[in-house]
C-alpha cells in the first residue's frame, strides 16, 4: 500500500537551504547538536528505517558532543510529536531554532534538546566562547543587551497529527544553524476509509498507520475494560509489530490467514458515551467468516467499524493503563484470483468407517506463534517453525537457564540451533521419540532479574522431561513466575538470550479440537470453583486459589482457568480460556448444541464486585 502522509508547515526561520527527507515507514533515532553561541540547534541526523533498511539523513552543521534519543521499542514505538522554540538571534539577524524534544506513541516524551542553562542575575556583560574581545569591543551593541534574547523561552511550538499519527520524516531549513523544522506525519488519504475513535479522551493518542493487513492480534483485559492490544501488521514479507495499554503476562490471540484471509469487521462496547470513556470488549470477523470471541466485557454502547468490499489495515486510537479509544483504517479488498479450471480425478476408494479422536490434534502447516515470556535482554532469536523437536539440550550458568540448543528435523534431515552460551558443566539432554512430540513446556522465570530459572517439556505420549534447574529453596522460588508453552505440537522457539536465557517462546501447529491431550496440566489448590461431572470427565473452572491475607475480607487470588480430568486415565487437559478470574460463582451440569458440559454464572471478581455473566465449557466427547 503506497505511504500516505500530510506536510505540517515548518515552524522557524526562513534562512538557510531548504530540505525535504521525504517519506519513511518511521524514525527509530535522531542525533541533535547544539552550538552554545548562539544558544540554538545547530544539527540534526536523522535515522529512519524504509522496508527494513536504515537511511541517514543529515541537516546543519555538526558542533560539538551530540546528543540522542532512540525511540526504544521501534517498530512497536513511534514518535507522535515534534515540540520546541524558536527565537529571533539579533547577532546572526536571524530566527533559530532554539529548543526540540519528541514524544512517542507509548507516551514517552524525550530530554529538551538545547535547553538553556540558568544564567545567574547580575552578570551584566559576558565574551561568548571563541569571540575575541577585540573583535566584541567593536560590535554594534553590547553583548549584554542580547543576553535577554539568548536566554529566553522563545517561541514555543507543537507539531502533531490530529490523532497521534505516526512520524514519517522531516522538512525544514538549514545551512550553519537549523533555521526550521516541519514533520511529515501518517494521515488518511484516498482510498483508504477512517473510523474515527469511539471511546473517551484519556490517554495517549496513537495512530499506527496503514499497512497491506493485519495478520495477528493479541488482547489483555482487566477487570473491566480491555488494557491490552498487541497488533502485528503486514507489510511486504515483513511482520510489523504495534503495542498499546499495559502489558499483560498471558494474552489472548487471534490469528488471520493471511494473506488469505482478512479483518473485515471490528466490533466493541465502551463503557459510556462521554470524554471518560473506556474500551469494555472488542470482536472481529474475517472474510471468510471466521469470528473472534468477544474479549472483555460487552456493554449496550456499541460501535461497529465495517464497510463492504474493505479490509482492516490499521488502527488509531488512545491508551495508558487501559485502551480509552479505538478507531480504525480500511482499505478496498484484494480482487479475487480467478479460479483454476478443476482437473477430474478418480474418486478415492471408500474407507471403512473410523470412530472420532478427539483428544488427537490434526497434522497442520499453518503455525500459532506464542508470544516470548520473561525479560528483554540479550539478543533476539527465531527458529522459525520446523516439523519436528528432536532433542533438548540445556546447560545451567549458576542457577539460570543459561544454554540451549535444539535438535530439529525437517524433511527427515537434523537442523541444529544454540542459544545463550554454554559453559563448563556441561549440558543435560532430553529427546523425543521419532513417534511423539513435545507439546508443553513448562517455564519459571524470575521477573526482577529477567531470566529463566527452570524448563520441563512434556510430549503428546506423556513422557515428561526431568526439571532443568538448579536446586534452591522453597523460598527462593516463590520469586518465580510460571507460564506455559502449549496449545498443540510445539515445532520451534524463539526468544532473547545472552550470557543466559532471558525469555521463551514458541511456534505451535493449531488444533481444531478444544482439548489437547500431552500438556503439563493440573490445577493449582484451589477453592469455591465451579464444578461439573459428564460422563467420566469432571470439569472444574475458577476459584481461590490464594486466600486474602485478611481471610474473607477480600476475595483472595482468583483464577480463570478451565480444566477437565478423564477419571479412566487421571489425566487433566486444560481448556480454553474464557472468562476472567473470579470464584463463588454458581454452577451446574448443563446441555447446550447437542453439547454436555459446565454452565457457570456470575462469581466474585477479584475487586470484590461481582459478575452477571454466563459461561459453558463443553465436552466433545463424554
Amino acid at each position: 500500500m503506497a505511504t500516505m502522509s500530510q506536510k505540517l508547515e515548518a515552524e522557524g526561520g526562513d534562512n538557510g537551504n531548504p530540505f525535504d527527507d521525504g517519506v519513511f515507514d518511521g524514525v527509530k533515532k535522531i542525533y541533535v547538536g547544539k552550538d552554545t553561541f548562539p544558544q540554538s540547534i545547530s544539527y540534526i541526523k536523522i535515522e529512519y528505517e524504509k522496508d527494513g533498511k536504515t537511511e541517514i539523513r543529515e541537516h546543519g552543521k555538526k558542533n560539538g558532543k551530540l546528543k540522542e534519543f532512540t525511540v526504544v521499542n521501534y517498530p512497536d514505538e513511534y514518535i507522535t510529536a515534534v515540540g520546541g522554540t524558536y527565537e529571533e538571534d539579533i547577532f546572526h539577524g536571524t530566527v533559530l531554532i532554539r529548543t526540540l524534544f519528541f514524544k512517542t506513541s507509548h507516551g514517552i516524551t524525550s530530554r529538551t534538546f538545547g535547553q538553556k542553562k540558568f544564567i545567574p542575575s547580575g552578570i551584566s556583560s559576558i565574551v561568548p566562547s571563541g569571540i575575541p574581545a577585540a573583535i566584541s569591543a567593536k560590535l554594534p551593541f553590547s553583548l549584554s543587551s542580547a543576553l535577554p534574547s539568548a536566554i529566553s523561552s522563545g517561541v514555543k511550538f507543537m507539531l502533531e497529527s490530529k490523532n497521534g499519527g505516526k512520524l514519517l520524516g522531516f522538512h525544514g531549513r538549514a545551512g550553519h544553524f537549523l533555521d526550521a523544522i516541519g514533520p511529515h506525519f501518517f494521515a488518511v488519504n484516498y482510498p483508504l476509509m477512517h473510523f474515527d475513535l469511539e471511546g473517551g479522551i484519556g490517554g495517549n493518542a496513537w495512530d499506527d498507520g496503514a499497512f497491506d493487513g493485519v495478520s495477528k492480534i493479541f488482547f489483555g483485559r482487566n477487570d473491566k475494560f480491555v488494557s491490552y492490544l498487541r497488533f502485528e501488521y503486514a507489510k511486504g514479507g515483513r511482520m510489523v509489530p504495534h503495542t498499546h495499554g499495559k502489558k499483560v503476562d498471558y494474552p489472548a490471540e487471534f490469528e488471520v490467514d493471511y494473506p488469505n484471509e482478512h479483518i473485515t469487521v471490528v466490533e466493541g462496547t465502551i463503557d459510556r458515551k462521554r470524554d471518560d470513556g473506556k474500551l469494555t470488549s472488542i470482536k472481529f470477523t474475517t472474510s471468510k467468516g471466521r469470528t473472534s470471541p468477544d474479549i472483555g466485557n460487552v456493554t449496550s454502547n456499541k460501535f461497529v467499524f465495517k464497510k463492504t468490499g474493505f479490509k482492516l489495515v490499521g488502527f488509531c486510537g488512545r491508551s495508558g493503563n487501559v485502551i480509552y479509544a479505538l478507531g480504525a483504517h480500511f482499505a478496498p479488498l484484494p480482487s479475487p484470483s480467478p479460479a483454476p479450471t478443476p482437473t477430474p480425478a478418480p474418486a478415492p476408494a471408500p474407507s471403512p468407517a473410523q470412530a472420532p479422536a478427539p483428544f488427537v490434534p490434526t497434522r497442520s502447516s499453518s503455525h500459532n506463534k506464542i508470544e516470548a515470556v520473561g525479560g528483554k535482554g540479550g539478543e533476539t532469536f527465531d527458529d522459525g517453525a520446523i516439523d519436528n523437536v528432536r532433542k533438548v539440550y540445556v546447560g545451567m550458568v549458576d542457577s539460570n537457564i543459561g544454554y540451549l540448543k535444539f535438535e530439529y528435523e525437517k524433511d527427515g534431515k537434523r537442523e541444529i540451533r544454540e542459544h545463550g552460551k554454554k559453559s563448563g558443566s556441561g549440558t543435560e539432554v532430553f529427546e523425543v521419540h521419532k513417534d511423539d512430540y513435545i507439546t508443553s513446556v513448562r517455564v519459571y522465570y524470575e521477573r526482577l532479574a529477567g531470566v529463566i530459572k527452570s524448563l520441563t517439556f512434556k510430549t503428546f505420549n506423556g513422557k515428561t522431561s526431568p526439571t532443568f534447574e538448579k536446586t534452591i529453596s522453597d523460598i527462593e522460588k516463590t520469586k518465580w513466575n510460571m507460564f506455559f508453552l502449549e496449545g498443540g505440537k510445539i515445532t520451534g522457539f524463539h526468544g532473547n538470550s545472552g550470557d543466559v536465557l532471558h525469555s521463551l517462546g514458541a511456534y505451535v501447529s493449531r488444533s481444531p479440537t478444544r482439548m489437547l491431550r500431552g500438556k503439563w496440566i493440573q490445577p493449582w489448590p484451589r477453592s469455591v470453583f465451579a464444578l461439573a461431572v459428564v460422563g467420566k470427565y469432571i470439569i472444574i473452572s475458577g476459584g481461590e486459589i490464594e486466600m486474602d491475607p485478611e481471610a474473607h475480607v477480600g476475595p483472595g487470588k482468583l483464577d480463570n482457568g478451565a480444566f477437565v480430568l478423564d477419571t479412566e486415565s487421571l489425566l487433566w487437559e486444560k481448556l480454553e480460556e474464557g472468562h476472567s478470574p473470579r470464584g463463588w460463582s454458581a454452577s451446574t451440569t448443563a446441555s447446550l448444541d447437542g453439547k454436555q458440559g459446565l454452565l457457570m454464572f456470575g462469581g466474585k471478581a477479584p475487586t470484590n464486585g461481582r459478575y452477571d455473566d454466563i459461561f459453558f465449557y463443553g465436552v466433545d466427547s463424554a
